[in-house]
């Protein structure tokens, strides 16, 4: 594959022109084909951070144009929930990222899924395995994949149009005696951010709507049951931070450390969808894992 810098492109950095030219392309695999030797510029090898000038020529291993692929990786504690031909429901545990950001990553949920049917590649995006959502890195609970291009149009739409139950238990800071919403669109807090806050004015952000219930009470927390109607980044956690009662253990949101848990408490505990074969309701559930139920044992004992 072959690029030759125009003049409206002079200027610009490398990876950025092999990022916009690869399949499925990021900044991040342009750098790595850069590093890799995958890259040259007028035959020869491309510098990390090089930019480009008028009539430069780019030329493109075709191992860097190849799609990624997720490596299958059966050695994963993964538990399957649901499964027919059109769908797959899995139970992802706290501490594994839903799906790689590189091709070389192998402890996600999506490589579990390459693992379990390789099929699922041909499904979406390289590196997704069929996913239609994702959960937090450190958010446990049901993870919905399709196993058919079809399926994974319809549960997209479902998604988009926001007809999806998303039902979630959190265990929060502070005492809260009765359910409500919370509605304030959320934006990222800075550049490039990972971290969610409360738009600046009204206009700005994305929309997002939380409905929280209180499900038990005790000595200085309050576990909720939760459900997203948008699909925002963090929108639980960041909702519930903004309003003085972050998750358990959620130190970006504002949690404290509680009884040695290495993950906040937040679990996605039911999936509700419209099946897309049979169009009938379907409701996928997870029970709570055994750290969070040891969590509200100790809780108990000393409310």
């Amino acid at each position: 594959m072959r690029i030759v810098v125009s003049e409206n492109e002079a200027g610009m950095r490398v990876d950025t022109l092999v990022a916009r030219t690869l399949p499925h392309g990021s900044r991040r695999q342009a750098a790595e084909a850069i590093a890799a030797g995958q890259i040259r510029i007028n035959e020869r090898r491309c510098r990390k951070g090089a930019f480009a000038a008028t009539g430069d020529v780019i030329d493109i291993a075709e191992s860097a144009a190849a799609p990624p692929t997720v490596i299958p990786n059966s050695n994963l504690p993964v538990t399957v929930l649901y499964e027919d031909q059109a769908l797959i429901a899995i139970d992802k545990p706290a501490g594994m990222p839903s799906y790689p950001l590189r091709a070389d990553e192998i402890n996600t949920a999506a490589n579990f899924l390459m693992a379990y049917d390789a099929r699922q590649a041909g499904v979406a995006t390289a590196l997704e395995a069929g996913l239609v959502h994702r959960l937090d890195t450190d958010t446990s609970g049901v993870l919905l994949a399709a196993r058919t291009a079809d399926a994974y149009a319809e549960l997209r739409r479902q998604f988009r149009e926001r007809s999806i139950l998303k039902r979630y238990t959190a265990l929060v800071q502070g005492i809260i005696e009765q359910g409500g919403e919370i509605v304030i669109p959320l934006e990222p807090s800075g550049k490039n951010s990972q971290r969610m806050r409360p738009a600046r004015t009204p206009n700005d952000g994305r929309a997002a709507l939380t409905i929280y219930r209180p499900l038990r009470r005790f000595a200085a927390h309050t576990l909720l049951e939760v459900e997203i109607v948008t699909g925002v980044m963090h929108q639980i956690r960041a909702h519930l931070g903004a309003i003085g009662h972050p998750v358990a253990a959620d130190g970006l949101y504002g949690g404290l450390p509680l009884g040695g848990l290495t993950r906040h408490f937040l679990h996605a505990t039911r999936l509700g969808i419209q099946h897309p074969l049979t169009h009938r309701a379907l409701e996928i559930n997870s029970p709570l894992p055994a750290e969070l139920e040891a969590v509200l044992r100790s809780l108990e004992q000393v409310s």
